[in-house]
């Protein structure tokens, strides 16, 4: 491998001075503009066209290393111990035990429109959407709400919210602005509530 790196910088340095002199002819006939196109374009094929090369060679040096009509060998999956199953089946237990019950989704909902009236935000009418996911434990409730505001209003209502509810998360915010010259915003924020699935009764 080291023949080959040296045989890759001799060549570099070649094609360095080789770049050097062409660019100070052209500079002499045509200027700055021509030079920085010309520059971009060699330096670009000469990326590609090294990274190339040392993949090649990569490929042959492995090559000569593995016994001939031998595959080379197949790493070998890296198992989890069982201390760190553990570790993650207790983080995931923590995770579903500090999440609120799904029964609390109309508090969170009356605590939204509370942060947004106490911030001066008014609250459209919004879409909801409960999804419990049986696999993963949990359940989703998304709610699409616009609200309407100042900027600085509809920022510290978003921050006061997630500061208030820590199982509260933003997916996207869109916003619109009818004139460029008015503060006044319209957003329409994705939340999404983490809550523990229904109990189910026997």
């Amino acid at each position: 491998m080291a023949s080959v790196s040296a045989s890759v910088l001799a060549m570099g340095a070649r094609w360095r001075w080789q770049l050097a002199q062409a660019l100070r002819g052209l500079w002499r006939r045509q200027g700055w503009a021509a030079v920085a196109v010309l520059a971009g374009t060699v330096l670009g094929a000469l990326a590609a066209g090294m990274s190339v090369w040392q993949r090649e060679a990569l490929r042959q040096e492995l090559a000569a290393q593995v016994p001939s009509g031998q595959a080379p060998r197949r790493a070998e999956p890296i198992a989890l111990s069982e201390p760190g199953r553990e570790q993650d089946r207790a983080r995931l237990q923590a995770f579903l035990t500090g999440l609120p019950s799904h029964r609390d989704i109309p508090s969170a909902v009356q605590t939204l429109l509370t942060l947004a009236d106490q911030h001066g935000v008014a609250m459209l009418k919004g879409d909801y959407q409960f999804q419990p996911d049986a696999n993963a434990g949990f359940a989703r409730y998304r709610m699409s709400l616009p609200v309407r505001g100042s900027s600085t209003q509809v920022r510290r209502f978003l921050g006061a919210a997630l500061k208030a509810q820590p199982s509260l998360g933003v997916e996207s915010v869109q916003l619109r602005r009818e004139q460029v010259s008015v503060d006044q915003i319209e957003a329409r924020v994705e939340w999404v509530l983490y809550t523990r699935l229904p109990e189910v009764r026997p």
